[in-house]
């Protein structure tokens, strides 16, 4: 399809809009918050602590949810196992806590015993990674929509914001992405017919 790939800073959503430009796609996650421009009040940072551990028996995915917690047992194709999660709006450090980690594994024990071929609990799990993740959480869910900026010239540019799923971006991602693609083409046909209007219009003064 072509293209080129740039790769910049930017302190609002305007830096990349110029006369050149026809659509701009939001995905910027948390940063939608402080972004200028987009400056959205509803995007919670939420960190995230998951467990990597080898275990190539497990062949299910298994969740159990509580009202103070969300766990998940989740193999890949690799033989190895996602174990998860938590949910901390207080912090964004990225470093590994080990208490949150020894917390990760025996909630998982507990959701799925058989992670433990030699039942002997979490000293019996092979470790491999720990992963910390900061989520664009966000109240009243996703922000899949679009947004028209004029420019000073007078030109129209199209916004899709398409941003905030949270812990589940992976999950929803097909989904929202068919609903940013039927936005994109519903929004730029109706700039493209309201410049025909426009050039009409101007075709009788």
């Amino acid at each position: 399809m072509g293209g080129k790939h740039r790769k910049q800073k930017i302190d609002r959503i305007s830096d990349v809009i110029t006369d050149d430009v026809d659509i701009v796609v939001n995905c910027t996650g948390v940063r939608a918050k402080d972004l200028a421009g987009v400056m959205d009040a509803a995007i919670v940072p939420t960190r995230g602590q998951n467990v990597i551990i080898k275990a190539p028996h497990i062949r299910k995915t298994i969740s159990m949810s509580k009202r103070d917690s969300y766990t998940y047992v989740i193999p890949r194709c690799d033989g190895t196992v996602v174990l998860g999660t938590t949910k901390d709006t207080s912090s964004t450090d990225p470093a590994i806590d080990p208490n949150t980690t020894n917390d990760i594994l025996k909630r998982a024990i507990e959701c799925c015993p058989d992670l433990s071929l030699l039942h002997k609990g979490v000293d019996d799990l092979d470790v491999i990674d720990n992963v910390v993740g900061i989520r664009p959480v966000r109240n009243g869910g996703p922000q899949v929509q679009n947004e028209h900026y004029k420019l000073e010239s007078g030109k129209e540019v199209l916004i899709t914001h398409n941003y905030g799923h949270g812990g589940s971006g992976y999950q929803s991602s097909w989904g929202t992405a068919q609903e940013a693609v039927r936005l994109i083409h519903q929004g730029h046909n109706a700039l493209r017919n309201g410049s025909k209007e426009m050039r009409k219009l101007l075709s009788r003064l």
